[in-house]
């Protein structure tokens, strides 16, 4: 499983560019910061969510999307056409 992150140095593109183009794939719904998985994108990709492991004021959350490495081959395919 990757991130958008790890795909971009992959293919030579920034994580925007990578979650548009899951977006455009169908993959993706939503816009920056607020993605969301479609049913398509539930297939290939899942949510983890992380905290810092504080409580209170000092408590952080966040979640981002992992992708199955299939994806790679699927963006090239998309991009390159």
């Amino acid at each position: 499983m990757k991130s958008a992150k790890q795909i971009g140095k992959i293919l030579g593109l920034g994580p925007r560019t990578v979650n548009k183009v899951l977006k455009d794939m169908g993959l993706l719904d939503g816009k920056p910061g607020k993605y969301s998985l479609t049913d398509l994108g539930k297939e290939v990709g899942e949510l983890r969510e992380k905290t810092n492991g504080y409580g209170g004021y000092a408590k952080r959350e966040w979640s981002f999307h992992m992708w199955d490495d299939l994806v790679i081959d699927q963006i090239k395919k998309y991009i390159s056409r």
